[in-house]
This record gives C-alpha cells, sequence and structure tokens, in this order.
C-alpha cells in the first residue's frame, strides 16, 4: 500500500490463544502486507489448553502468550494484548462480565489495546 493515509488500525478481538490464526490468520497477513496495522486482543489467558492434569498452569499462560506473540510476528501483526482473563471464568469475572455491555469503550475487554493503538475503525 503506498498511500499512508489509506492505512487502516484494525484490532481482532479473540476468546483464546490460536483463534486468530484459525479464524482470520489470511487475512491479518495480507492486511499487514498491504500496510495496515494488524492488532489482536485475546481475551482469555490460554490456562485451559491442555489435557494434562500436571501442567504447570502458570507455565501453560506463558507459553501460549509466547506461542501466539510469535505467530502473530509471522503474519506481520503488531502487537497482541491479553486481558489475561482464565479460561473458565470469563462470563463471571470482574474484569470482563460486568463490562461486555458497558458503552464506554475504557471499560470494555479490549480497552488497553484500543487505548495503545490510538484508536481503531471497528466493523462487524
Amino acid at each position: 500500500m503506498s498511500d499512508a493515509s489509506s492505512s487502516l488500525r484494525i484490532l481482532g478481538i479473540f476468546a483464546h490463544p490460536d483463534d486468530p490464526e484459525f479464524s482470520m490468520g489470511g487475512s491479518a497477513a495480507l492486511w499487514a502486507d498491504q500496510g495496515h496495522e494488524v492488532y489482536y486482543c485475546i481475551v482469555t489467558d490460554g490456562s485451559a489448553g491442555s489435557n494434562d492434569p500436571n501442567q504447570d498452569l502458570r507455565e501453560l499462560v506463558r507459553i501460549r502468550e509466547e506461542e501466539q506473540r510469535a505467530a502473530a510476528r509471522v503474519l506481520g501483526v503488531r502487537e497482541v494484548f491479553f486481558s489475561g482473563v482464565p479460561r473458565w471464568r470469563p462470563r463471571t469475572d470482574p474484569r470482563v462480565a460486568p463490562r461486555i455491555d458497558a458503552p464506554d469503550p475504557e471499560s470494555q475487554a479490549g480497552s488497553r489495546g484500543v487505548r495503545r493503538s490510538n484508536g481503531f475503525l471497528l466493523r462487524r
């Protein structure tokens, strides 16, 4: 993309680490290649990403975040924001549940990513 004034800032909000690659990885890579700024916000922490009962959950969260950031780098995503909510608690976690329908963008789960990226055009 040669005209920087037509560049977009795109924020994808996803439930789990690795969801971006399955749902829109190709689009993210294309948009980044075209010069758009692509960001991800991951709501849950990835701690439910193992069936191993002996898995250390803190280590698993660290691994899942590292894997997500590495995959995002390959696709040209500028930054990944993590809300850190345990997977089994999004609807009851005070960081998310009372804010899901909040009209104030500052109080929504992805607001940190929106603030740090200086605004986005969000489309459904």
